[in-house]
């Protein structure tokens, strides 16, 4: 590996962690909007904002990759609002661990699907994306409720920063294993 190769793949990685500000920007944004997310419709269209918020700081991040354009904020933003319309109608809003689990699970796999198939469709290695996103989505919601509860109280569309940062950092790895993502850095 060379020095700028190196010095490349850190930069990645900074762009890649920083691009957690996406949630919480994306969920004060939602939040001044529709309030909290209390029905299936605000999950949609809280899920669409807080989406294109996060799927615009994720491109930032990955913009010069070969497999990931401007495409990327349209497709985040149709997966969290899928999944967070879905789950609510599903689970309710209700604030207890199991609630929150299965809502962040139901979520996390719509957006993981949905964004690995747009890496498949470039030629990514998008299972593997696809089962990180979920997992990280599932875990960084309980961690939110642990460390902010004001989030789950107040209906917010997507977890705070506690468990933003923990979503970018699971997620990196996923990002360092996708050579189709990181083959240009």
């Amino acid at each position: 590996m060379t020095i700028s190769s190196t010095t490349t793949k850190w930069g990645l990685i900074g762009r890649w962690v920083l691009a957690f500000l996406g949630f919480p920007i994306g969920g004060g944004l939602t939040y001044l909007i529709i309030g909290g997310v209390d029905d299936p419709l605000k999950g949609v269209l809280g899920g669409a904002v807080a989406g294109a918020c996060i799927g615009g700081a994720q491109w930032l991040a990955l913009r010069h990759s070969k497999t990931i354009d401007a495409r990327w904020i349209a497709v985040t933003s149709a997966g969290l609002a899928a999944g967070v319309g879905l789950s609510t109608a599903l689970f309710s809003t209700a604030t207890d661990t199991a609630s929150i689990v299965n809502r962040a699970a139901v979520t996390g796999i719509i957006l993981g699907v949905v964004q690995a198939y747009m890496l498949q469709r470039k030629g990514g290695a998008s299972i593997m994306w696809a089962i990180t996103v979920a997992l990280a989505y599932t875990i960084a919601w309980p961690v939110t409720r642990l460390v902010i509860k004001d989030n789950v109280q107040m209906d917010f569309v997507v977890f705070g920063s506690s468990g933003a940062i923990l979503f970018q950092l699971i997620t990196l790895i996923a990002v360092l294993r996708q050579p189709s993502i990181n083959s240009s850095v």
